[in-house]
C-alpha cells in the first residue's frame, strides 16, 4: 500500500514507486517482466539514482529498516515506519549552524519546522528567521527532487517575492558540505530582499553567498557616498542636507520601529517585510508629513509639504516659519532684523541656516542665540527661556551703552529701550522726560498746555530729528540723525525743511554739524521765524548740550521787535508796537513822543506808553493761542518801561502745541483795542456816521488832542472767526473795516482811511 508505514511521506504517485523499488518496477504501474525481487518474500529496496549529477545509490538495511547513504535523506539513516516525524535537522542542518550565509537570513537556534511553512520572517526584534520556503519554495515536489548540478545540492525557487522582484539565482562553485549534500557560493538577483524597499534594485547588485555581511547602504544607500545615494522620495531632502535644514536626519527619526540608529535595526520583524514602517516624532503618515512637529514653525503651527514622492522645489525659511507670530513682526517686518542675529547658532541669514547645526528641528522652539554684534555685554546668557526675556542685547540699548530687559511679546515704545528720564542734554527741552514715548514715526508736535504751571513741555516726536526707516537705522550700533524731509508722513515738521537735502553728519546739505561732542541744526523749520520764504530759515541752533546764550529765547529765532534783526515778513514790524505809535501828531504841532513813560490815566502825551491809551500791539495780540505777553520786554528800544514787561513770565508759552507745530497759527486776544493815533472830529463822525468802528474817549465832551485822556477804543473786541480768513484781516477797527491781506507789499493810507 503507498500509505502503510512511512509511505504516505514518500508517495505522492505511482512514478514514485521507482525511486526506492526501481528492480520491481519501471513505471510504479507494472512490474518489471522477470523481476527476481517481486513477490519473492523479502521486502526488496532497490534505490535509483536520483540524477546524473549524484552518485548515491543508497542502501535499505531489511533488519534494521533503515535507509543509508541516499541523496534523499542527506547521509543519514532513517528507519523506515518508525514512530515521529523527521524534521529539518534529521537530514540536513536547518538552524543558524547552516553553512554560508544562512546563518544572517536564519539566526536562530531552534530548528526550521516545515519546509511547507509560508515564506517570510518568522523570526524576532533580535533575530530575523527567514522560512526555508522564502529561497527554496512551498512545493513538495521540490523538495529533494535532486541536486540542481554537480555542485550544488539545494535549488532555489524564490518564494519571498514583490511586483518586479521575482529573483534569479545563479549557482557558483563547492565551497562547503553539510553532511553528504553539496553547497555553492551562488548569486541572487532582483529579489525583494535585497531592493531598496521601494520597488527598485538595491546599491549592492554583485554580493554572493560568501560575500561579507551586507549593511544598511548596500540596499537602501546612505546619505553622502557617491553611487549609493539612498535617493528614493525626498530621503536626500533630509538625510544629506545640513546645508539646508542645519542638520541631517537620522533613520530612526522617521523609522523608529524599525531602527535605533542610522546602521541597527532595532525589531528585525519590523525590516523586510513587505511594508514601509514609519514612525517616530517626525514620521508622517499615509506617504504624507502633514501636522507633524518638522514641518511647523516650531510652536503648532503646520503646514502641509506635497506627497513623500511628489515632484515639489525645496521650501524656503518661510515655508515653515511665517514670522507672524507675538513679537516676530516688530522685529523681522518693522525693524528688518534678520533671522540670524537672535537665532545665531541655527540661522545664517534669512534664507540660510547654519550647515551641521544642532538647534534646527530639534524639538526645542526656544532655540535663542544672540549674535555677537547684537551681544551687548560679551557673554553668553543673553536670553533666558524661563521669562522669554532678552538682556545686554544692542537691539534694546539707549544706544549709550545701557540696555533694557526685555521680555518677548511685550508692548514696546519708544521710552521701553530709551527711558526718558535717562535721555541726556538737549532731550529734555524737546520731549517731556516724564510723559510716555511718542509714536516712533511721528514727526509733529504733540505738546499740550501751558509751560508757566511747571508741568506741560515739549513732545515732539521722535522721527523730528531721527530717521523712519526702521529697518535701515534702527538698532544699527549709531546715533542716526537726519532733518531731511520725508514723504508719506502727514504734518512732519521734518517736511518744512526744504534746504535740507541729504543725511549724515557734517554733509553738505545735511543741516547736522559736530564740532568734537557738539552737535547743531542748520536751517531747519523748528529754529527759525516760520516766516514762508524758506531761505531766511537760517538759524542754528544752540550746541544739543548746551542752550542759548541769551535770556530772550523768542528773539534767538523770530527777532525782537520792533528791531527785529531777523528777516521776516514786513508786516509783522508795521503792527509793533502800536497802531501809528511813532507818527501821532499833536494836534498842535509836531509829534507825540514815540514811547516811553505814562501808565494808567498819565495826562503824558506819547504815543505809545500807557496801556489804557494805547494797546501794546505784539505776537500776543494775533497769537494769543500760543503766547500771552508781548515778546518785545527785551528789545533795547523798549528796555526802560515797565508797562509791558514780563519779568516773572519771560518767553513764556501759552499752549506749545500751538509753537513748532508746522502752522501759522492765528487766534485774536479778545480784546478791544484802544490807539491814540486819533482822526479829526469832523473825519472821525464821517467814519462813525453808520455805525463806525470806533468811541471815543470822553462821551458827551470827547477827548481830542487834549493831553492823556485823547484816545479811541474799537467798539468790538477782536474775533478770529469773524475777522480773519486766509491772511486777510477784515472787519476790524485797527483797519477802519477794510480788507487787508497780510502778504500785500504796498499798504498805502487809503488803504485804510477810504473817507479822508
Amino acid at each position: 500500500s503507498a500509505t502503510a508505514n512511512s509511505h504516505e511521506k514518500h508517495v505522492g504517485g505511482a512514478a514514485d514507486c521507482i525511486k526506492c523499488h526501481t528492480k520491481t518496477t519501471a513505471t510504479g504501474t507494472s512490474i518489471l517482466a522477470g523481476s527476481p525481487e517481486h513477490v519473492d518474500g523479502t521486502i526488496d529496496a532497490r534505490f535509483s539514482k536520483v540524477s546524473s549529477f549524484t552518485n548515491f545509490s543508497g542502501a535499505y538495511n531489511k533488519t534494521g529498516k533503515t535507509c543509508s547513504a541516499t541523496y534523499c535523506h542527506a547521509g543519514s539513516t532513517p528507519q523506515w515506519g518508525a514512530n515521529g516525524t523527521l524534521n529539518c535537522a534529521s537530514c540536513h542542518k536547518a538552524d543558524s549552524t547552516l553553512p554560508g550565509k544562512h546563518n544572517k537570513h536564519y539566526e536562530s537556534a531552534t530548528v526550521a519546522g516545515s519546509y511547507t511553512a509560508t515564506p517570510g520572517n518568522n523570526g524576532t526584534a533580535g533575530q530575523y528567521q527567514f522560512q526555508c520556503s522564502s529561497c527554496h519554495g512551498l512545493s513538495i515536489s521540490n523538495h529533494a527532487s535532486g541536486p540542481v548540478s554537480a555542485s550544488a545540492a539545494g535549488e532555489i525557487f524564490f518564494g519571498y517575492s514583490a511586483a518586479g522582484k521575482r529573483g534569479t539565482y545563479t549557482y557558483g562553485a563547492t565551497v562547503t558540505l553539510d553532511g553528504s549534500l553539496n553547497w555553492t557560493n551562488g548569486t541572487c538577483a532582483n529579489t525583494y530582499c535585497h531592493s531598496n524597499g521601494a520597488g527598485a534594485a538595491g546599491n549592492n547588485t554583485t554580493f554572493t553567498w560568501a560575500a561579507p555581511t551586507l549593511g544598511c547602504a548596500d540596499c537602501h544607500g546612505d546619505a553622502t557616498t557617491a553611487g549609493k545615494l539612498l535617493n528614493t522620495g525626498k530621503h536626500q531632502a533630509h538625510v544629506n542636507n545640513a546645508a539646508y535644514l542645519g542638520t541631517n536626519f537620522g533613520c530612526a527619526d522617521c523609522h523608529a520601529k524599525t531602527v535605533t540608529s542610522s546602521t541597527a535595526i532595532a525589531d528585525k520583524t519590523r525590516h523586510v517585510n513587505k511594508f514601509m514602517d514609519y514612525s517616530g516624532v517626525r514620521a508622517g503618515r499615509n506617504k504624507t508629513c502633514s501636522n507633524i512637529y518638522c514641518h511647523s514653525n516650531g510652536k503648532g503651527n503646520y503646514i502641509n509639504p506635497t506627497g513623500w514622492s511628489a515632484a515639489s522645489t525645496p521650501l524656503a525659511c518661510n515655508g515653515c516659519h511665517l514670522n507672524t507670530s507675538s513679537s516676530h513682526p516688530k522685529h523681522v517686518t518693522t525693524s528688518g532684523i534678520t533671522c540670524d542675529k537672535c537665532h545665531n547658532a541655527t540661522a545664517a541669514s534669512n534664507t540660510a541656516l547654519v550647515a551641521v547645526n544642532v538647534t534646527h528641528v530639534n524639538g526645542n522652539a526656544q532655540d535663542v542665540s544672540i549674535a555677537a554684534a547684537y551681544d551687548g555685554n560679551g557673554v553668553t546668557g543673553n536670553y533666558t527661556p524661563g521669562t522669554q526675556t532678552c538682556s545686554s542685547v544692542t537691539c534694546h540699548s539707549n544706544g549709550k551703552g545701557g540696555y533694557q530687559d526685555v521680555a518677548w511679546g511685550a508692548t514696546l515704545n519708544c521710552g521701553s529701550c530709551h527711558p526718558f528720564g535717562s535721555l541726556s542734554a538737549g532731550h529734555a527741552k524737546h520731549i517731556d522726560v516724564t510723559q510716555t514715548s511718542i509714536f516712533y514715526t511721528y514727526t509733529a508736535n504733540r505738546s499740550g498746555g501751558d509751560e508757566g504751571a511747571g508741568t506741560a513741555k515739549y513732545r515732539f516726536g521722535c522721527s523730528t530729528c531721527h530717521p523712519t526707516n526702521e529697518a535701515i537705522y534702527h538698532t544699527n550700533g549709531t546715533i542716526d540723525l537726519t532733518l531731511k524731509p520725508e514723504s508719506g508722513i502727514a504734518g512732519s515738521l521734518r517736511n518744512k525743511n526744504v534746504n535740507i537735502t541729504t543725511v549724515g553728519k557734517d554733509v553738505a546739505g545735511s543741516g547736522v554739524k559736530t564740532s568734537g561732542a557738539t552737535v547743531t541744526c542748520d536751517n531747519v523749520y523748528c529754529h527759525t521765524n516760520a516766516y514762508a520764504t524758506s531761505t531766511n530759515w537760517s538759524n542754528v541752533t544752540p550746541a544739543w548740550t548746551g542752550s542759548f546764550a541769551n535770556a530772550d529765547r523768542c528773539a534767538n529765532c523770530h527777532g525782537n521787535s520792533p528791531s527785529v534783526g531777523i528777516a521776516g515778513s514786513a508786516a509783522h514790524a508795521a503792527h509793533v508796537v502800536g497802531i501809528h505809535s511813532d507818527d501821532i501828531f499833536t494836534g498842535t504841532s509836531g509829534k507825540l513822543t514815540a514811547g516811553t513813560g505814562g501808565t494808567g490815566g498819565n495826562t503824558t502825551a506819547v504815543g505809545h506808553g500807557s496801556s489804557v491809551q494805547a494797546t501794546t500791539i505784539n505776537c500776543n495780540i494775533c497769537h494769543n493761542a500760543t503766547v500771552t505777553y508781548a515778546r518785545n520786554d527785551r528789545n533795547p528800544s523798549c528796555s526802560i518801561t515797565g508797562c509791558h514787561a514780563a519779568p516773572t513770565n519771560l518767553a513764556q508759552i501759552n499752549n506749545r502745541a500751538n509753537h513748532v507745530n508746522g502752522k501759522v497759527d492765528v487766534s485774536f486776544q479778545n480784546v478791544q483795542i484802544v490807539s491814540k493815533a486819533q482822526l479829526r472830529k469832523t473825519s472821525f463822525d464821517s467814519y462813525t456816521a453808520a455805525g463806525g468802528y470806533w468811541t471815543r474817549n470822553g462821551g458827551a465832551t470827547p477827548h481830542y488832542k487834549d493831553g492823556g485822556l485823547a484816545y479811541d477804543t474799537a467798539k468790538a473786541a477782536l474775533n478770529t472767526s469773524t475777522m480773519w480768513n486766509a491772511g486777510a484781516c477784515s472787519n476790524i477797527a485797527c483797519h477802519m473795516g477794510k480788507t487787508v491781506n497780510w502778504n500785500d507789499t504796498t499798504v498805502s493810507c487809503q488803504s485804510c482811511h477810504s473817507k479822508l
